[in-house]
């Protein structure tokens, strides 16, 4: 084609731009990608976390009332109630985490109630061990631990199916890095070659005219 020198300056920047604005649009895309997994990866780790301090101060809960029971001792009852006030933040915590993954609130849920009904077998165990029962409170902790038990094996489950959310998370953004790794090797090969063709087309007419 008999182009004017201005066309050909034009193809010149042009082409150039067209295939930088081309790759800039899949680095934004894959880098979009890699941001999203590593938000998926830190919500399972945080929802993981909390899920396992929760049942250390349930374990501490139960286990400060069972000594209590025996001992009849008054800080063992603080730590009882302290264990319980951070319990429940920590349920606050994880009922916003898991409010917006539908099968992890659908899992939460149910451990949600649980644990309310075994809040109510803790205050009568704690009731009774006031009152001097000790008969009734260790009837109230045995249904707190037949309860508990299915209840760590809910949060168990649901820990584990975090911590393979967090291995699946980073293995998708290990790919993603070298996809992007690759995009960039590939893009500056081609631009590379894309300049000397653009510099050898633009000489060539231009000398033939001179």
């Amino acid at each position: 084609m008999a182009l004017t020198l201005s066309k050909k300056a034009l193809i010149l920047v042009a082409v150039p731009l067209v295939f930088e604005l081309g790759f800039v649009g899949v680095f934004a895309v894959l880098l979009h990608q890699v941001d999203h997994e590593r938000a998926r990866e830190a919500h399972a780790r945080d929802v993981a976390a909390h899920l396992n301090l929760l049942l250390r101060l349930v374990l501490e809960r139960s286990s400060s009332l069972i000594v209590s029971h025996f001992t009849s001792k008054e800080n063992f009852r603080k730590r009882a109630d302290n264990a319980k006030k951070r319990s429940y933040r920590e349920q606050d915590v994880i009922t916003k985490l898991v409010a917006d993954v539908p099968h992890e609130k659908e899992s939460w849920d149910k451990i949600y109630r649980a644990f309310e009904v075994g809040d109510s077998y803790f205050d009568k165990a704690k009731t009774m061990v006031d009152i001097g029962n000790k008969m009734a409170a260790g009837m109230e902790m045995i249904k707190v631990n037949r309860l508990m038990d299915e209840v760590f094996q809910a949060i168990d489950h649901l820990v584990e199916e975090q911590e393979a959310e967090q291995l699946e998370r980073k293995q998708a953004q290990a790919v993603y890095r070298e996809q992007i790794q690759f995009l960039l090797y590939s893009a500056v090969a081609f631009n590379i070659l894309l300049a000397i063709s653009l510099a050898l087309y633009f000489n060539r007419g231009t000398s033939a005219r001179l």
